[in-house]
């Protein structure tokens, strides 16, 4: 006996929930996802004690890690702050050496200033107006020392190191040079009547406002030094009038002059020889026979 069925109804071919089966199916079969051995370890590794541990201990070292990282930073500032300490006690002390090494009667500290002088400019401290009248400072190394305004007349200062050196507006009357290295030093308003430069190295040197009264210039190297423009400390146009340097009477017998920023009213107010060396169109003053 065939069975009555109602027409256009046909019985589904899957049972209710097999779409949602493949469905999950179809995730499960998704990147990422773990399946059951892998599944069970990793909730069996999340579980077990040594292995939460070893996630405390991470979490401890790091801490330890950033305390010990404060702490030396704390530790440097502290040396840092010693240091600097220790460096203004040293300062104040070389300069109080100075002070009383120089007062000593009789000239007899003269001789022994040269290391104080030395340390000060080797820390890169200015010794600006400092007095070294007299002093016997040949050989010294004061390389980019800043010396402006300081007292150096009548002081021994041969084959010196003041290479670079700032000595605008110093005395430098009666000072003896000879052999010294003033190579682009800073002469600007520097009072040097008298001083002995024999030999002396001046090239590229500022010497704008320089008095040069009677110096003595013998075979001084002047190539591309500056008796003209008014500069400043750091060898800029400062933008006020100055004086050219004064070169009357001086000695320049044998000198190079050749670059240097110098005018004929110089050159004939100077003393000099047919061994003297000036740029083409400058005429020389010869000195007389003696």
């Amino acid at each position: 006996m065939v069975p009555n069925r109602q027409p256009n109804k046909f019985r589904p071919l899957w049972r209710a929930g097999a779409g949602r089966l493949r469905s999950h199916r179809r995730n499960t079969s998704s990147p990422g996802h773990i399946h059951g051995p892998l599944s069970r370890l990793a909730c069996w590794l999340e579980n077990w004690a040594p292995f939460r541990m070893l996630r405390i201990v991470e979490v401890v070292l790091i801490i330890v890690v950033l305390i010990g990282f404060w702490l030396e930073l704390e530790r440097r500032s502290i040396e840092l702050e010693q240091r600097n300490v220790d460096r203004a006690v040293r300062i104040a002390s070389l300069f109080a050496q100075i002070a009383e090494v120089h007062a000593l009667p009789n000239g007899a500290g003269l001789t022994a200033l040269k290391p104080s002088l030395e340390a000060l400019a080797s820390e890169g401290v200015p010794m600006e107006r400092l007095n070294l009248a007299g002093a016997e400072l040949g050989y010294v190394k004061l390389g980019g020392a800043f010396l402006q305004g300081a007292n150096l007349s009548g002081a021994l200062l041969q084959d010196a190191d003041l290479s670079q050196a700032i000595l605008a507006q110093s005395n430098l009357t009666d000072a003896k040079l000879g052999y010294a290295d003033l190579n682009g030093a800073v002469l600007r308003n520097a009072n040097m009547e008298r001083a002995n430069l024999f030999l002396t190295q001046l090239r590229s040197s500022k010497l704008a406002g320089a008095n040069l009264r009677d110096a003595m210039l013998f075979a001084a190297d002047l190539r591309g030094a500056d008796f003209l423009t008014p500069t400043n400390l750091f060898g800029v146009q400062s933008g006020f009038p100055l004086a050219p340097a004064v070169l009357e009477g001086a000695d320049i017998r044998a000198a190079k002059l050749q670059g240097a920023k110098i005018t004929q009213d110089q050159l004939n107010v100077a003393c000099a020889n047919e061994e003297t060396q000036v740029d083409d169109g400058l005429t020389l003053n010869f000195c007389p026979d003696k």
